[in-house]
């Protein structure tokens, strides 16, 4: 125990432990008046708590200007910037020239801007604004309404409004080819499917869609020309190819892919050998016929897409944008990606990056999205899109567009030819000026923000930019370590110029170069600023405003050479517990031990120097447990020896669970070295006597850990790297103590539960002498000096429990008290593990047990003097309900292997406590009478005579199986005693039973159900229908009574008229087929009186019980609803208007609509077959006229050629038949005459009829 005595207390000391036992005091007090429970806390989980805030803990705020600025800079950046290119606007609408050409149509490649006008002249610009060249057909084609450029800018394809098509050579402004017969109307859209001039494919106003190649020999040039389809998507507003990236490849890449938008679908074709259609897009249900689609090919990003894998769809229509992903070029491989309600109709849209749309709407509004923040799903709302649109602005109000007419007169308009994006740039074709928009480079920004001395917003948007959160900014470098590098130039340049304080200065570069993960820059050259030019005042801002991003983990690896002035300087300030919060933060491998354990050992940092020792190389896991040790052994202050014990028993606890401080694990490569070096050091003798001194209670819980933790007792049990054993342990805790305190109580209770896991081995004599021990009654005192009862220390932190765990007296805390039922469980687990016992063993340890209250213990005993007789009295004695159920398992295990004069003796013992083996448990007790007393049922059952339900439950069990006759008939006496709803189900569940006799106890203990179930089986229908409806009247009755003095009818009243009226209907149909029809009518009639007659009786109480009329008109229903099928539907009208005619019709209607449905159902199918059979009796009598006026012969044969004339196909047949009854072929009678009758005597034959064969 910890004598108190022998540490020094200063007289501080002595008063602050005096303060704090009267404050412990009153705090007792009041939890006893409250009976509050208070449950035992472990104080290292409590130290373990401390320890983990500790190493966060700090006074400085982080200071995140940047990241505040950040929020406000994403809101203020623009996206897109427009500017007129006013050297092209000089060209489209000169000030001095009235006749300038008015702009109808544009194209733009990688070096020219190309204007088409309404007078069909072609002006070409460079992308500076400067005309290279103008063109203009010799014929007046008209308009220009489209242009197309090759993609190696030498060839240009112009469309005009009278259907014409033109090829140009840009170099020289030649006119290659022109054709007037591909077109009759204005030519709205063409692309070069190949990327070369020799095939186009064009569309047309009328909707005719036309593939064209071209070619040259050496005598002229050509056109072949193909339709593709005429008038299928409408008006052909659009045509774009899909054009592959020949630096992504891609599964499309094996096909020529086109999208051609028209005014009613979107068609994507294959023109790869035969043109095919791969995918349709129809207009949305909710999209107006006025609104026509715009599209958008791009290798781009959709929704959650980190990078641009596949060719994305874009298509615009009415107010809604979606994406289709194209995987490769069939109909299963596009797949919708993204969706994006607008609030106006779409009139445009061009992917200006991978991930950012230009879409104009009706009003002339540009608005810039990013597809990567579109909605997954349809039909969200507009609100949950807002995120995805990065700008808003305006277009020039004078845009110019192409207009058309269509069949309503109405004029509709386009901007697909006079808007173009190439290359991030948007241009915007205008009547009278030329408008050119670019996404912001992220260079020019932030050049555009240092030139206004905008430091913390270059910060900022550099901080973004290497985060990926700058999506309105474009041209980044792929590479994060070439934009580091250019960022960091600006936090340079920010330190050198700008005339802000160092303070701020400090902490803007701080939290920059912590952002951009440049801690190089931060910590090797702009430190050595900070210092060379503020000096002492300079150090201290930065290592205040370091220490936060260090303590939340932004900064884990710091330059020795920076460690090391970060340790001098913490030292220099005295503030050594932020030094160690700071090194427990940091990666083990940029800590040299050299520099931080001499300040951890000068200054006692006990946690940096566990982190240090346990994460350095080389790794010693045993140092900072003597470290600690050491300290406990310098310090008079008992607060804090308390305080190192745990937190040396803390660190023990983690080697043990292999964990390493603040957080991961200990290697598996050294776990098991590290449990043997920490396991040998603590169970030396100087060392455990100090810990247990202090607090055995902890000590005690620390060690169990070895016990309970698999991989370290792996290690214990097989004493890998020269652990100690289990024995070994358990003996260094025993060694030198004094039996009779209560320390050593508490140990023997270690060893009980150490000792009964099952693997571990002890000596046999710790064993017995640890149940000797425990079997005995022993009494301590473990009250305080002030009379407040021992009760677990109460405290939400270790410095609570510390100051509480003072104000305690000599005697340490309790260890957890086991539960006797299970203490004598472990108590027997060890008996069992001693091996076999000698004969004077076992009678010293009855003599102890038998004093005690350990039943199993006791019973083990005995059973190994053969005494089993006591065993069962022991088992019944026994308080405990846990171990009393146990005696069942140990009469099953004792019958199987004692001698047959035992178990005679046993068996005797167990039928003379039967009544009381049935009360613990009636099932395992009838499981032991069938399985050794198949054969003394029936003094089991005289036996239980007393107990009568216990009886019945015992011969429930039995009756699971084949039972004696008698013993049936008992339990069905029971059953009508005291569960008489059961009585059915047994019933009729078996039949080895007399039913006569059961069907007089039935009738006795009034259980009608069963009663009547037996009248059934023995021939009685009409004593069951009646055992069944004088319930029904009964509980009618009782309702009457109930209802008259104005009681509450209980639901289970209605329930049993309802059941018996059931029963009875159930009872006439099973019979119907056994009953002759006179007896079947009565019946029914029975039970149709009696419903209703409970009508009649209850009709005036009605409105004052509303559930009773549906409960009777329920029962009328389902009677009727059988009756009819078997009793005559007159009679049960007759009946029903005879004695019941004042019943609302309503109770009969559905059951006499039945009957009538049945009936005019039968009345047709006697109709439809009386109709069939006057058919087929009109179609006879039809064939036999036929065949009468035919001639009938009585011979079926031919009267001279003998062969049969009478054939199936006798229509058919050429035959000839004479009045005298002879018939002959015609062949045969070719003098129409018969040439049987030739007799003068006879009548000449006359001809009656000859068939002719029908050809």
């Amino acid at each position: 125990m910890l004598n108190r005595s022998s540490i020094r207390l200063n007289t501080d000391n002595i008063q602050e432990y005096s303060e704090d036992r009267k404050r412990l005091e009153m705090f007792m007090k009041m939890d006893r008046s409250s009976n509050r429970t208070i449950e035992k806390i472990d104080p290292l989980d409590l130290l373990h708590k401390k320890e983990l805030q500790e190493a966060t803990m700090t006074d400085k705020h982080q200071k995140t200007s940047l990241k505040d600025k950040r929020q406000y800079q994403e809101a203020k950046l623009p996206v897109i910037q427009f500017e007129e290119m006013k050297l092209i606007s000089l060209k489209i609408a000169p000030p001095s020239s009235y006749n300038a050409p008015s702009p109808s149509s544009q194209a733009v490649s990688k070096n020219f801007i190309i204007i088409g006008s309404r007078s069909g002249q072609i002006m070409i610009f460079n992308h500076s604004g400067q005309e290279v060249l103008t063109i203009k057909a010799k014929k007046d084609f008209g308009q220009v309404t489209c242009l197309e450029i090759t993609e190696d800018d030498i060839i240009l394809a112009s469309g005009y409004h009278f259907g014409q098509i033109a090829l140009w050579e840009i170099k020289t402004g030649r006119c290659l080819r022109a054709c007037n017969t591909l077109h009759n109307t204005p030519v709205l859209s063409m692309c070069f499917w190949d990327g070369t001039f020799s095939h186009l494919i064009s569309g047309e106003l009328c909707g005719k869609v036309m593939l064209s190649e071209y070619g040259k020999t050496f005598i002229s040039s050509f056109i072949h020309q193909s339709e593709l389809f005429y008038d299928f998507v409408g008006t052909v507003l659009s045509i774009q190819r899909l054009v592959p990236d020949p630096n992504w490849p891609h599964p499309t890449d094996t096909g020529i892919i086109v999208a051609i938008a028209g005014s009613d679908r979107i068609l994507v074709f294959d023109l790869y050998e035969t043109p095919k259609v791969i995918y349709k897009i129809e207009r949305f249900i909710d999209v107006p016929i006025t609104a026509y689609p715009c599209i958008s090919w791009k290798r781009a990003m959709c929704p959650d897409d980190h990078e641009p894998i596949d060719h994305i769809l874009a298509v615009g229509w009415g107010e809604r944008i979606s994406l289709y992903r194209f995987k490769f070029s069939l109909e299963e491989g596009v797949v919708q990606a993204g969706f994006l309600e607008t609030d106006s109709e779409i009139k445009a849209i061009f992917w200006l990056s991978f991930e950012i749309l230009f879409v104009l709407g009706k009003s002339r509004e540009i608005r810039i999205i990013t597809s990567r923040e579109m909605n997954k799903e349809l039909y969200r709302k507009i609100a949950d899109s807002k995120k995805a649109i990065l700008d808003e602005t305006y277009a020039n109000r004078d845009l110019a567009y192409q207009s058309y007419l269509k069949k309503d007169g109405k004029d509709y308009f386009t901007y697909y030819n006079t808007i173009k994006c190439n290359d991030r740039l948007a241009l915007l074709l205008g009547n009278r000026d030329y408008q050119r928009g670019r996404l912001l480079n992220w260079k020019e920004c932030i050049d555009e923000l240092s030139k206004k001395n905008e430091w913390l917003e270059v910060l900022a948007l550099g901080i973004d930019l290497y985060l990926g959160k700058g999506k309105k900014l474009y041209g980044l470098p792929k590479n994060k370590n070439e934009l580091r590098k250019i960022l960091e130039e600006n936090v340079r340049k920010y330190i050198k110029v700008s005339t802000m304080a160092w303070p701020h200065k400090i902490s803007h570069a701080i939290e920059f170069c912590i952002s951009i993960e440049s801690l190089d820059l931060l910590f090797i050259e702009l430190f050595d600023v900070f210092i060379d030019q503020g000096g002492p005042a300079n150090m201290k801002l930065f290592m205040d405003n370091l220490e936060p991003f260090i303590l939340n983990k932004e900064i884990k690896n710091i330059p020795n050479s920076i460690l090391g002035k970060m340790i001098g300087y913490y030292l220099n300030a005295k503030s050594p517990q932020v030094l160690e919060r700071i090194v427990l933060n940091l990666e083990p491998e940029c800590i040299d031990p050299r520099y931080v354990l001499p300040a951890c050992e000068e200054h006692n940092l006990l946690t940096t120097y566990i982190f240090i020792s346990t994460h350095s190389e080389p790794k010693n896991f045993v140092s900072p447990l003597e470290r600690i040790y050491q300290s406990m052994l310098n310090t008079s202050i008992l607060k804090k020896k308390i305080y190192m014990n745990y937190k040396l028993l803390w660190y023990f606890r983690l080697c043990i669970r292999g964990k390493l401080f603040p957080d991961g694990n200990i290697e598996k490569s050294e776990y098991k070295k590290v449990v043997a070096e920490v396991c040998k050091w603590i169970i030396e003798k100087e060392h455990l006597e100090f810990l247990v001194k202090i607090d055995f209670f902890a000590c005690l819980n620390a060690i169990w850990n070895v016990f309970e933790i698999k991989e370290a007792l792996e290690v214990v049990k097989n004493c890998i790297e020269s652990a100690p054993s289990f024995q070994d342990i358990i003996d260094a805790l025993m060694d030198g103590r004094e039996k009779t305190s209560y320390f050593y109580y508490q140990l023997r209770t270690f060893v009980l539960k150490a000792g009964s896991l099952p693997y571990v081995d002890l000596r046999k004599k710790d064993y017995m002498k640890t149940v000797k021990y425990l079997l005995k009654d022993h009494k301590f005192d473990i009250f305080f000096t002030v009379n407040i009862a021992s009760s677990p220390v109460f405290a939400t932190n270790i410095d609570d429990y510390i100051t509480n765990y003072c104000l305690r007296n000599d005697i340490n805390l309790p260890y957890p008290e086991i539960p006797i039922d299970e203490k004598g469980t472990l108590l027997l687990t060890l008996l069992k593990k001693c091996g076999e016992l000698t004969a004077i063993e076992i009678d010293k340890l009855h003599n102890i047990a038998i004093m005690s209250d350990y039943t199993e213990v006791m019973v083990y005993l005995l059973e190994l003097k053969k005494e089993y007789s006591k065993c069962v009295t022991f088992f019944i004695k026994c308080q405990s309900d846990i171990v009393k159920k146990k005696v069942f398992a140990w009469i099953h295990e004792v019958f199987t292997k004692i001698s047959e004069d035992d178990s005679d003796l046993l068996k005797k013992e167990v039928m003379k406590s039967l009544k009381t083996f049935v009360e613990i448990d009636s099932d395992m007790t009838a499981k032991i009478v069938t399985d050794w007393y198949q054969n003394d049922h029936l003094e089991i059952v005289r036996l239980l005579d007393s107990a009568p339900k216990l009886q019945m439950k015992y011969l429930g069990e039995l009756a699971k199986d084949t039972l004696d006759e008698n013993l049936v008939f008992k339990y069905v006496v029971l059953l009508c005693q005291n569960d008489p709803d059961s009585v059915y189900t047994f019933l009729s569940n078996r039949e080895d039973y007399n039913a006569d006799d059961c069907l007089k106890e039935c009738i006795k203990y009034n259980v009608i159900e069963a009663a009547a179930f037996l009248h059934e089986r023995l021939g009685g229908i009409q004593d069951a229908l009646n055992l069944l409806l004088e319930e029904a009247n009964s509980s009618k009755k009782t309702l009457s009574d109930k209802i008259r003095d104005r009681q509450i009818i209980p639901k289970n009243l209605l329930d049993s008229i309802h059941r018996a009226i059931k029963k009875s209907i159930e009872l006439c149909l099973r019979n119907a087929s056994r009953l002759d029809s006179t007896e079947c009518e009565e019946h029914w009639f029975q039970v149709l009186n009696c419903i209703l007659s409970f009508y009649k009786d209850f009709e005036e109480i009605f409105p004052f019980n509303p559930s009773l009329e549906p409960t009777v008109h329920g029962l009328i229903k389902e009677v009727l609803e059988h009756m009819i099928s078997y009793v005559d539907f007159k009679k049960i009208i007759g009946f029903i208007t005879k004695k019941y005619s004042k019943i609302p019709f309503k109770h009969f209607k559905d059951n006499i609509y039945q009957v009538l449905a049945q009936h005019s159902y039968q009345t047709n199918i006697v109709k439809q077959a009386i109709r069939l059979l006057g058919n087929d009796a009109k179609g006879m009598t039809k064939n036999l006229f036929t065949y009468r006026s035919k001639g009938v012969t009585s011979q079926k044969i031919c009267a001279k050629c003998g062969l049969e004339i009478l054939s199936e196909n006798f229509l058919k047949e050429k035959f000839i038949v004479f009045i005298c009854g002879h018939g002959f072929h015609s062949r045969c009678a070719k003098d129409k005459m018969c040439v049987v009758c030739l007799d003068d005597n006879q009548k000449k034959g006359d001809l009656v009829f000859v068939s002719d064969k029908k050809r």
